[in-house]
């Protein structure tokens, strides 16, 4: 046994040695290229376990994963900024409350016009001037009123009548006929030989109330005679006074009782 071993020992002895050429260099080489791969598995399985816990606190939170500064690991996380919530607008408009309604009264009554209600609606429409007195009124079917007017000119006398009109009568010279402003047919006369009537006109009024009003050049009788007087209004006057809506057979039942009281106890129309 020890003559075989011998016997082997020099034969090996004696071959060349096979060339190892760099296989000490390819083994060290080896081993740090496992090391390195190893390092990096280490660090990428930290770095992705920090990723993790990062997303994890985030989330945890209520913050997005990248809207807000990463907090260390083992640092107390500040307190979140309180929320304030914007109600949504809505597509339905508010309602608003309606205004109430306008409280609705029955018109008032109209009555009967009288001579004091004749007499105050013909005070109204006349012009200002300085005074009105001589006042007489008549009451009844065919309502009259009087009144003298003094301006700087002078004194004047205007009587007012209310009728009823009726189909139009032709109109005969030297009349003068004509529709006014408000679609009214009027009529105007002058009578020379009556200062009493020196200017007559009449209005027929749509609500079927026939107006003429005399416009005089003397005063009333005062049982002797009738002085003279001036013409208080133009004929132009006239036509608006007596083409005047107001001026009517019916007038609101409270300002006919207002002129009731007070022209009390006047002289009727002569």
């Amino acid at each position: 046994m020890k003559d075989l071993r011998t016997g082997l020992s020099e034969e090996l002895s004696a071959l060349d040695p096979p060339p190892l050429g760099d296989l000490v260099g390819t083994a060290v080489r080896q081993g740090r290229r496992v090391r390195r791969i190893r390092t990096l598995a280490t660090v990428g399985g930290s770095a992705m376990a920090v990723a993790a816990i990062a997303t994890l606190l985030a989330v945890t939170l209520g913050g997005p994963a990248g809207g807000q500064r990463p907090t260390r690991l083992g640092a107390a996380a500040a307190p979140a900024a309180p929320t304030t919530r914007v109600p949504a607008a809505s597509s339905t408009p508010a309602s608003t409350p309606s205004a109430p309604a306008p409280t609705v009264t029955a018109a008032e009554a109209s009555v009967r016009t009288t001579g004091p209600a004749l007499l105050a609606a013909l005070l109204k429409a006349l012009p200002r001037t300085e005074t009105f007195d001589h006042f007489a009124a008549t009451s009844g079917e065919s309502p009259a009123a009087q009144t003298f007017l003094t301006d700087g000119r002078g004194t004047g006398m205007l009587r007012v009548f209310l009728g009823t009109a009726t189909d139009q009568v032709p109109c005969r010279l030297p009349d003068e006929c004509f529709t006014d402003s408000r679609g009214q047919q009027v009529r105007v006369s002058h009578l020379a030989d009556n200062c009493v009537e020196s200017t007559y006109v009449s209005v027929e009024h749509p609500d079927g109330t026939a107006v003429t009003l005399l416009v005089s050049t003397c005063l009333s009788w005062n049982g002797r005679q009738n002085q003279p007087g001036i013409a208080a209004l133009t004929v132009e006057q006239a036509v608006a006074i007596a083409g005047d809506p107001s001026i009517s057979n019916q007038m609101a039942a409270g300002f006919v009782q207002q002129a009731n009281d007070r022209y009390r106890g006047l002289s009727e129309v002569s």
